[in-house]
């Protein structure tokens, strides 16, 4: 299906996901292992005594004012589909949301998106975020294995150490060579500025 080959598209980011012993363990890994799966907005979960909402929002460069409206609209869309086909490969055709709700204003096509979703949508909402049952979350996804998941999690955990660590430099190294506008050192210089070689 669709969302399978979007999970073996992000490797052992989606294999985790998958491979999760709860649905709240997936959602656990999600979240995160965000920077991983190389998001395009920020996730998070809450959980309410009767429902749990995935929360998304927008990352620096995927903000209204950064896109366009009409851009962000459409990634927003996508992020939400994305996200309820995912789950449903995940935990099967059952887990499906309650309801949807949307920062964006109901577009002329309100009804197929809600058809899409599966479920009925709130718009102009303060949060953008997809409600489900919270009885899904002690349930166990249909690729469920503990073992294989502990072992992609671990894989991942050395995958974010990297990038954490990667950024930092890059930042750094960004930040000496940005220092005094059109004045660029040189490498040898940055290094020396950073204590390396």
């Amino acid at each position: 299906s669709a969302a399978s080959d979007v999970y073996k598209r992000q490797g052992m980011y989606g294999y985790a996901v998958l491979c999760a012993s709860t649905y709240r363990q997936s959602c656990e890994i999600v979240v995160k292992y965000d920077m991983v799966g190389t998001p395009v907005l920020s996730t998070w979960a809450v959980e309410r005594q009767e429902h749990f909402s995935r929360i998304f929002g927008p990352m620096a460069a995927t903000t209204p004012a950064a896109l366009g409206p009409k851009m962000f609209r459409t990634l927003l869309e996508a992020q939400f589909l994305i996200h309820i086909v995912g789950t449903i490969e995940v935990m099967g055709p059952k887990c499906i949301p309650l309801k949807a709700r949307m920062s964006i204003s109901a577009p002329a096509y309100a009804e197929e998106l809600a058809r899409a979703f599966q479920c009925d949508i709130e718009f102009d909402q303060p949060l953008d975020e997809i409600i489900y049952d919270s009885a899904w979350l002690d349930c166990a996804p249909r690729m469920a294995s503990s073992i294989m998941c502990e072992k992609a999690c671990k894989a991942l955990s050395r995958q974010l150490d990297e990038l954490t660590w990667t950024a930092g430099i890059a930042g750094l190294v960004y930040e000496e060579l940005t220092r005094v506008p059109s004045e660029f050192p040189t490498m040898e210089a940055v290094a020396k500025q950073l204590c390396m070689t």
